[in-house]
């Protein structure tokens, strides 16, 4: 039998950081896509960039899409190829790559987020699915390999990877405020629920007092 527990995690030592004046002073006012993890060809920034240009069919709101994550010296073509399809869907104003941040930017970034998009071809668990959660950011994402699972539900969750339908999704949290306010605190709640540290201590106390009593 196999069970899994959440990684432990600092998100809330991340919810009490200051907010970084300069990211929330050029990005707040804007409608954000944001995507956090680092530049590495399993995590989907290519297909985050189709969602965005069938976006910009679906809806005529100044929409940008951030990318936060490290970037890997080792693939510097990874990150070169993205920014050439970047260019090549007429996209190049519209997104910002913003690779390595400080945890206060990052908490600015989920902050001025409209939606996290998470387009993701494989993760293992996906911890800024849960920073989302917490943080209250509405979830659209491809329900690949881990993040169907980490989401729980609480996303606008697709089995295929369906560009136009996913900016269908986008565009209906972005423009209808009780959606988005429904989906952040579905998440809200799953984050209390099952990945506060709290909740993941409770699971794993259980878990091993059910392996000595075995």
């Amino acid at each position: 039998r196999c069970r899994v527990v959440a990684p432990i995690h600092k998100i809330e030592e991340l919810g009490r950081l200051r907010f970084d004046n300069v990211v929330l002073g050029a990005y707040r006012a804007s409608v954000n896509l944001l995507f956090v993890g680092g530049m590495r060809p399993n995590k989907g920034h290519a297909k985050a960039l189709e969602v965005l240009a069938a976006l910009r069919e679906e809806t005529m709101l100044p929409v940008r899409l951030f990318f936060v994550g490290s970037f890997d010296p080792n693939l510097a073509r990874y990150t070169e190829d993205l920014a050439e399809y970047t260019r090549h869907l007429n996209l190049i104003d519209d997104v910002v790559f913003a690779q390595s941040v400080s945890p206060s930017q990052l908490r600015s970034y989920y902050m001025t987020a409209s939606v996290f998009l998470c387009v993701s071809e494989h993760e293992g668990f996906c911890v800024p699915l849960v920073e989302a959660m917490a943080f209250r950011v509405p979830i659209v994402g491809w329900a690949t390999t881990a993040v169907g699972e980490t989401a729980g539900g609480c996303g606008m969750m697709y089995d295929t990877f369906d560009p136009a339908a996913m900016a269908a999704g986008v565009a209906e949290c972005m423009e209808n405020q009780e959606i988005a306010r429904t989906l952040a605190k579905r998440g809200r709640q799953r984050y209390e629920d099952v990945f506060h540290v709290s909740a993941i201590e409770r699971k794993l106390l259980t878990l091993v007092s059910e392996v000595a009593n075995a």
